[in-house]
C-alpha cells in the first residue's frame, strides 16, 4: 500500500495513476480543506483514520508538497518514527530548508 501525505493537486494526480495501476493508495484527512478532499475522491484514495496507522501500513509513503511546507508536512512522520520509505518532493527551489 502507498501512502500519501497531503494529496494536492499534483499529489492527487500521481496518486489516481497509482490507483489506475493497481495500487492501493490511502491517505490522511484530517485538517484539509475541501478541495485536497474532493481531489482525493476523484483519484480513488481511500482515507485513512489514523496517521500513525498510515504510516505503519503503507510499504512507501510520499510527499508531495511546496518548499515552503516541506518541514511542516515531515514533522509528524519523524515523531511517529515512520520506518516506510519516504519519497519527498518540495516543489519550488526559492525556499532554503533548514537542517
Amino acid at each position: 500500500m502507498v501512502g500519501l501525505l497531503h494529496p494536492g493537486q499534483m499529489g492527487a494526480a500521481i496518486a489516481a495513476s497509482l490507483v489506475r495501476g493497481g495500487h492501493p493508495v490511502r491517505w490522511y484527512p484530517k485538517g484539509r480543506g475541501a478541495a485536497t478532499h474532493q481531489g482525493a475522491h476523484e483519484a480513488d484514495l481511500n482515507p485513512a483514520e489514523d496517521l500513525a496507522a498510515l504510516l505503519a501500513e503503507a510499504h512507501v509513503v510520499l510527499s508531495i508538497c511546496p518548499a515552503t511546507a516541506a518541514e511542516e508536512v515531515a514533522e509528524p512522520p519523524v515523531e511517529l518514527r515512520c520506518k516506510s520509505t519516504m519519497i519527498a518532493s518540495a516543489v519550488g527551489t526559492d525556499v532554503p530548508i533548514s537542517h
